[in-house]
C-alpha cells in the first residue's frame, strides 16, 4: 500500500487480512517508509518488508531499489499472491516480473481514467475487486476486465446507537449542540472535490423548513478556511460547526448526529464514513453515485439525491428527517448484516483460492 497513513482505503485493508491471518493465511505488509504517517506504527507486531521506500515521492534510484527489493522478498519468501491497492504499488510490482499473480482493488474512479498506460498494466493484471457495480462497469466497458464486488465492512460494536441519554448528551457536547438542534453530521476532509460547499447551500433550503437544523463538518483540511468564510457570507456562519478531526472519540461524534450526509466518494470506494453512520442507526442521505447507490436502498435505509443537485440534497435531508424512525432500525439492520467483515473475508478467500488456481474469468 503506497501511502503512509491510516485512512481511506486502508484501515479496511488492514482489517481484512487480519482477519484472514486468524483464518491460517500468512500476510506480509509493505507500506510508504519516505513519508511521515501514523500506518508503520499501526502495522506494528505484523509482518512487514523492511527498506521499502514504496512512495511517489521516490527519486528514480530508490524506485529501483524497491523494484530490486520486492522481486527478491517474493523470490525468497512462499508467496502466493501480491496483492496492490494503489497505482504505484501496483506499477512496482507489474515491474518487477514477480512469478507470483497480481490482484489489484480499484478504490476509486480516477483508478479507472482511460489511458493507454493504464491499459497495459491492467491487462497484465491476474485479477481485480471493485467496490461497486459502477467501478465493475467502468472497468469491463473500459479495459476489459472483469471483477469481483468486494462490498464495505463496519464494526458494529464500535458504531451503534447511545444506549442511554447520557451517552447522548456526551456526543452532543462535543459539538456544543443544543436539545432542540437537528444536527445533520458530515464526516470528510475538507479538500476540492468533497461537496461541503454543496452541503451548505443546501442548508439555506433545509432551514426554510427545519429552522433548527445544523450542520456538522468534521474532519480537517486545507480548504476549511474557505468553507469558514463562505459559511459566514451566506449567513451560516452560526449554523455550520466545525467539528475537527476525530480519533478516539470518532464513534461518539456520530451519536451526536440526527442525520448524516454524504455528498461524494472519497478515496475509499466503500464509503466507510456511510457504513459507520449506518451502524450508527442515523438516517443516511448520500448522492445517487457508484457505492453510495449500492449502499443505500432508497426510501427503505437512508435517501438518495441527484448528485451535485443542492435543491435535491436538501429536499433529500427533510425526506429523511420525517422518516427517520423507520430509516434509523433499517440503517443499522443493513450494516449488521450486509458488510460484516466476517463475510467478506471468506469472499476474500475465495477469491485469492480462485486466483491462485487460474480459475478467475479474463
Amino acid at each position: 500500500m503506497a501511502t503512509p497513513v491510516w485512512s481511506g482505503p486502508v484501515e479496511p485493508t488492514v482489517r481484512l487480512a487480519d482477519a484472514l491471518a486468524i483464518r491460517g493465511h500468512t500476510i506480509h505488509f509493505a507500506c510508504d517508509g519516505l513519508r511521515a504517517g501514523d500506518l508503520p506504527l499501526r502495522l506494528a507486531h505484523r509482518r512487514v518488508l523492511a527498506d521499502l521506500k514504496l512512495s511517489v515521492k521516490s527519486p528514480p534510484w530508490q524506485v529501483l531499489g524497491d523494484r530490486s527489493r520486492i522481486k527478491a522478498y517474493v523470490a525468497e519468501t512462499p508467496i502466493d499472491i501480491v496483492h496492490c491497492h494503489f497505482g504505484h504499488d501496483h506499477t512496482l510490482a507489474l515491474s518487477a516480473g514477480l512469478e507470483a499473480p497480481i490482484v489489484r482493488s480499484i478504490h476509486r474512479e480516477s483508478s479507472l481514467d482511460f489511458g493507454p498506460l493504464r491499459r497495459w498494466f491492467y491487462r497484465r493484471t491476474a485479477a481485480f475487486t471493485t467496490a461497486s457495480d459502477a467501478h465493475a462497469a467502468l472497468l469491463r466497458d473500459r479495459y476489459g476486465r472483469s471483477s469481483i464486488r468486494l462490498p464495505g465492512i463496519v464494526d458494529t460494536t464500535m458504531f451503534r446507537p447511545s444506549q442511554n441519554d447520557e451517552e447522548r448528551k456526551s456526543a452532543r457536547a462535543l459539538f456544543s449542540l443544543e436539545p432542540d438542534d437537528v444536527a445533520v453530521g458530515y464526516v470528510a476532509r475538507m479538500n476540492e472535490g468533497r461537496a461541503h460547499q454543496l452541503l451548505i447551500d443546501a442548508m439555506e433550503t433545509i432551514r426554510k423548513s427545519l429552522p433548527t437544523a445544523r450542520l456538522v463538518l468534521v474532519g480537517r483540511g486545507e480548504r476549511e478556511s474557505f468553507l469558514r468564510n463562505y459559511a459566514s457570507t451566506r449567513a451560516l456562519g452560526n449554523v455550520v460547526i466545525f467539528g475537527g478531526y476525530r480519533t478516539d472519540d470518532l464513534p461518539l461524534a456520530y451519536r451526536a448526529f440526527d442525520l448524516f450526509v454524504l455528498p461524494r466518494e472519497g478515496n475509499d470506494g466503500t464509503c466507510r464514513a456511510l457504513l459507520e453512520a449506518m451502524a450508527t442507526g442515523l438516517p443516511c442521505v448520500a448522492a445517487r453515485r457508484a457505492s453510495l447507490a449500492d449502499t443505500i436502498v432508497d426510501g427503505e435505509c437512508g435517501v438518495l439525491f441527484r448528485e451535485g443537485d443542492a435543491s435535491d440534497c436538501a429536499r433529500a435531508i427533510l425526506d429523511a428527517y420525517n422518516l427517520r424512525s423507520a430509516l434509523c432500525s433499517a440503517a443499522r439492520h443493513r450494516a449488521k448484516t450486509q458488510f460484516r467483515l466476517e463475510d467478506r473475508a471468506l469472499e476474500l478467500e475465495d477469491f485469492y483460492v480462485a486466483v491462485a488456481n487460474g480459475n478467475l474469468p479474463p
